[in-house]
């Protein structure tokens, strides 16, 4: 402590803190009282009302006997291992949040269900496979069959043939329609024949 006012001196460092970095004026303080070895014993008891007042954790320390050094060293290295754990355990629930924010993303994607419209049409309900669509060039035939192969792996070939979709039926996937292709009611065809099997009634001519 010198000539100096050491109140004003306090409030001038925290208003550029602030100004410096919100965050960084937010972290805990430990305010040392310098220089106790020379220091005015009824300036430092009033210092310490108004500081201990305003919730200020003190130190009465001396650079130059190092009087009270322990002391602080010791509270500000507890301090650190605290805020540091508490970061490392913020960090831990984010990356979990993160992750179960991805999984949840993903099951989301994954999930669809079938519509069956006033007009006989089949319509898929569901963003991946409307994300799937929309990425499909209908103009490229390798492209089709490619999203046919998607829905087939996906399952939802299967479903439309539980709901019972019938070859050329129409499937609305967003704003995009197509007709049914039952591709394996033709493999099952082109076998019978093969087999010369009589066509089933009702089968494509």
């Amino acid at each position: 402590m010198t000539a100096r006012e050491p109140l004003e001196d306090y409030e001038i460092l925290n208003r550029e803190l602030a100004l410096y970095s919100e965050s960084l004026a937010a972290l805990p303080q430990f305010v040392a009282l310098n220089k106790m070895d020379v220091a005015d014993p009824e300036q430092v008891a009033a210092l310490d009302a108004e500081l201990t007042a305003r919730g200020c954790k003190l130190y009465h320390i001396s650079a130059a006997t190092r009087q009270g050094l322990q002391p602080l060293i010791y509270d500000c290295m507890i301090k650190l291992e605290e805020i540091r754990a508490e970061d490392r355990k913020q960090a831990v629930y984010d990356m979990e949040n993160s992750v179960h924010i991805v999984a949840k993303t993903a099951e989301n994607e994954r999930q669809w269900h079938i519509e069956e419209e006033d007009d006989g049409a089949y319509r898929v309900v569901g963003k991946g496979i409307e994300r799937m669509v929309s990425m499909t060039d209908f103009e490229n035939e390798f492209g089709v069959r490619r999203l046919q192969r998607s829905l087939d792996k996906i399952g939802i070939t299967k479903k439309l043939r539980e709901a019972g979709i019938q070859d050329g039926d129409t499937v609305r996937i967003r704003d995009i329609e197509f007709n049914f292709e039952d591709e394996d009611a033709w493999d099952e065809e082109r076998e019978a024949e093969a087999q010369g099997a009589p066509r089933h009634a009702g089968n494509r001519q």
